[in-house]
């Protein structure tokens, strides 16, 4: 918005005669010239586009000496501007590296340390706020939700291309390809415009798992096949620019948030570790003069100098007050002046309650600040392998004192609150990110262990995580209890722990493990939930309701904390209260599936069919992966609507979610228990429950079903070895109901008789 002094009115004095009679002519001189050619001229201010290659390391790309690299753009890009040797990142953590870079402040500036921490600070003006107030068009195109909105990267662009319009739910989508971002930039950058732009284009494909697309599989290393798939789109990018005569007017940045430890440092990954591999990242610029063409600069440079360099290269120095400093001059030819660049990892403690790391690279050194502190010459030793700290002594205490003065001379601000409900951290984590709890490096608190020394810990967390979001719980929990022992001060391997005793039906293990968790962060909603879970199930209902409702107190915007209560008040049949909560919680996060799921069912119990339907329908337009709402739909329809529509419904959810079992099986059921059922739909239940049989041989509710197909083909000695299998089944479960239906099957099938419905 454009402010103006305001100024009093006076009273307006009768222009001159000669003056008056040459107002129309002036006015039509200018009408006639804004009309000749029916348009403004384009402004000549440089068009800025930055890129940012996520999870990408500056020596597995050609124009750094990789031999087996596949990027000619990038290549062909550094070779017409200058390439920066050793460009560092202050984190390695996607969204608080980004920050810096957009804001010109360290972590501690800017207010974030790790992923879903918060947003940023206001305090931190961002580099497409000063473009807009500069008159650029300004447009960021993101690829994954660690990046939304939500987080404060937003502020100053008029598009922020993101996924925060997408619910984010376990089998919902948390990132985008790169042809996808590349598709969503150019059509924005099609569009006429008279202003310089200001375009940021963010690539995730290189972030683990690493599966490249289809045309870029043909590599020893998948992950050299994601960069190069990146590098192909960014070069459509390059060409569509040269083809409307604007690459040549562009000043173009890229560079990536962090690098990825491939194992050099016993660890696989990003933000446990500073070291070049997750920590030295790619820097190119090109553009117009005065930008030199092919050269390099050998100097460090941090990501935090990118936004005070981009004002200084458009003329307008940034604004004083970051902890950035232009390197400009070093993109013209003049010398490179030295200067510190700070790093960072929190997560250690955040994520583990171990020790966090604070680094610093000057010259020639790298600096660790760690219980056992390391100090590398990385030009010498570019592997960091041999730790100089007892035979540099003064190296050491020149960057001790020179990191003390760094994080001194850096402001502490913290981030602005971002709630993330449940379903938000379970998709995101699919992204293999951990929240860490909000805590601050207490200098004076007891020293934390090393992280070097946790490794194994590390490690073990990771695979553990990822058999619990795989419903792997027995292998989680033979995985995370020895670690706990290790490690009982990180809250993160507790939380690990009691989901899989919760999964495993150990309630009162798991009501200790949440305990635990919550001693380092109590206030965390989810945690608290969990909790709740756990002594639900442990029959500890009045303790369990009290956590429910200190997570709503807690936080009355958290919709998941109001799901936990009403699903608690369901099971104990108080539905009448149960409603109000499964309702607020739509209210509060309306693009949530199993939000509108969980409140059908609620309608359902209450026998409001009607309203419970257009719920579920709802819940499958927002995911159409959801099975809940798939499963409860079925029930719906089956229950109002019929057979037919049951069916209907059936079809959807197979094709929707072939994978599984419970639909093949359910449709089944309903093809062959139809009175005028016809011999094709009859072959295809068989075809159906033998199709389940063969994944599940020894499922009983399978088994039960194969029964009444065979029967319905008129394969009664079938029928009943598939029923007498089922029953002794159920009978060793202890599943009375199911044993009764397969016993009174079973007689049917011995008179020779179908079961139908």
């Amino acid at each position: 918005m454009l402010h103006t002094a305001h100024v009093a009115p006076s009273r307006p004095q009768p222009a001159p005669r000669s003056v008056r009679a040459l107002v129309p002519l002036v006015l039509g001189a200018l009408l006639s010239l804004g009309s000749c050619s029916g348009e403004s001229a384009p402004d000549p201010r440089p068009n800025v586009l930055l890129v940012t290659l996520d999870t990408v390391r500056a020596d597995r790309l050609g124009c750094y000496g990789y031999a087996k690299a596949r990027t000619p753009n990038l290549d062909a890009l550094a070779a017409r501007g200058v390439r920066f040797e050793r460009a560092y990142a202050s984190t390695p953590y996607t969204l608080p590296s980004h920050a810096t870079l957009l804001s010109g402040d360290y972590p501690g500036g800017h207010g974030l340390h790790i992923n879903f921490q918060g947003a940023v600070n206001g305090a931190s003006a961002l580099l497409p706020e000063e473009l807009a107030k500069r008159g650029y068009a300004t447009a960021a195109f993101v690829a994954c939700g660690v990046l939304d909105r939500r987080f404060g990267l937003a502020r100053g662009f008029e598009r922020y291309d993101d996924l925060s319009h997408r619910p984010l739910q376990a089998s919902g989508q948390v990132e985008r390809p790169c042809d996808e971002v590349t598709r969503s930039a150019l059509a924005w950058l099609a569009q006429p415009a008279q202003r310089p732009f200001f375009a940021w284009l963010h690539y995730y494909d290189a972030h683990d798992p690493h599966v490249p697309p289809e045309g870029f599989r043909d590599f020893d290393d998948p992950y050299d096949g994601e960069i190069a798939a990146i590098d192909a789109e960014l070069g459509k990018v390059l060409r569509e620019l040269e083809r409307t005569g604007r690459l040549a007017n562009t000043c173009i940045v890229v560079c990536a948030d962090h690098g990825e430890d491939f194992g050099e440092h016993g660890v696989e990954g990003h933000g446990l570790f500073l070291y070049d591999t997750t920590m030295r990242v790619p820097m190119i610029v090109a553009g117009p003069s005065p930008i030199r063409s092919g050269a390099t600069v050998a100097a460090p440079v941090g990501l935090v100098d990118v936004r005070a360099t981009i004002l200084d290269v458009l003329g307008t120095p940034a604004p004083a007050g970051s902890d950035g400093t232009s390197f400009a001059p070093a993109l013209r030819g003049e010398p490179a002046r030295e200067r510190p660049v700070f790093l960072e990892t929190e997560y250690p403690m955040r994520a583990f309650g171990w020790e966090p790391l604070y680094g610093v690279v000057s010259d020639r050194w790298k600096y660790i600040r760690a219980p056992a502190s390391e100090l590398y010459d990385v030009v010498a030793d570019p592997l960091e392998t041999k730790n100089q700290l007892d035979a540099e002594a003064g190296a050491h205490a020149t960057l001790d004192a020179l990191l003390a003065k760094l994080r001194a001379q850096s402001p502490r601000r913290p981030a602005v609150p971002v709630q993330l409900g449940f379903e938000s951290r379970a998709a995101l984590s699919k992204l293999g990110y951990v929240e860490g709890d909000d805590v601050e490096d207490d200098a004076a608190a007891p020293q934390r262990a090393d992280p070097k020394t946790m490794t194994d810990v590390y490690n073990g967390a990771v695979h553990a995580r990822a058999f619990l979001r795989t419903g792997r719980h027995a292998e989680a929990l033979a995985l995370v209890a020895p670690l706990v022992q290790k490690s009982p001060q990180s809250s993160h391997l507790w939380e690990i722990q009691g989901a899989a005793q919760l999964a495993l039906k150990q309630a009162a293990e798991a009501v200790h493990s949440f305990e635990r968790s919550l001693a380092g962060s109590p206030n965390d909603t989810e945690r608290l939930c969990q909790l709740g879970d756990a002594l639900a199930a442990a029959g500890r209902s009045e303790e369990a309701l009290a956590r429910y409702r200190r997570a709503i107190e807690l936080d009355p915007h958290d919709g998941q904390s109001e799901g936990h209560l009403g699903g608690f008040l369901a099971r104990s049949g108080k539905l009448d209260e149960a409603l109000p909560h499964f309702q607020r919680h739509v209210e509060l996060e309306p693009t949530s599936p199993n939000a509108h799921t969980n409140l059908a069912n609620g309608l359902f119990a209450l026998r409001r069919f009607e309203a419970g339907i257009e719920h579920l329908r709802r819940a499958l337009q927002l995911d159409p992966l959801c099975a809940p709402a798939h499963q409860a739909l079925y029930t719906g329809l089956r229950f109002t609507k019929g057979k037919t529509e049951a069916v209907v419904a059936l079809r959807a959810a197979r094709r929707a979610l072939p994978e599984g079992t419970y639909f093949a099986m359910q449709l089944s059921f309903e093809l062959a228990t139809a009175r005028n059922a016809s011999d094709a739909d009859v072959a295809e239940a068989l075809q159906l429950a033998e199709e389940c049989h063969a994944k599940a041989p020894g499922d009983g509710d399978v088994l039960d079903i194969l029964g009444v197909v065979r029967a319905r083909r008129g394969d009664f000695a079938g029928a009943i070895e598939a029923a007498t299998h089922a029953l002794e089944l159920a009978n060793a479960a202890g599943r009375a109901d199911a044993a009764k239906g397969a016993q009174a099957r079973l007689a049917l099938y011995r008179a020779g008789k179908a079961y139908t419905e």
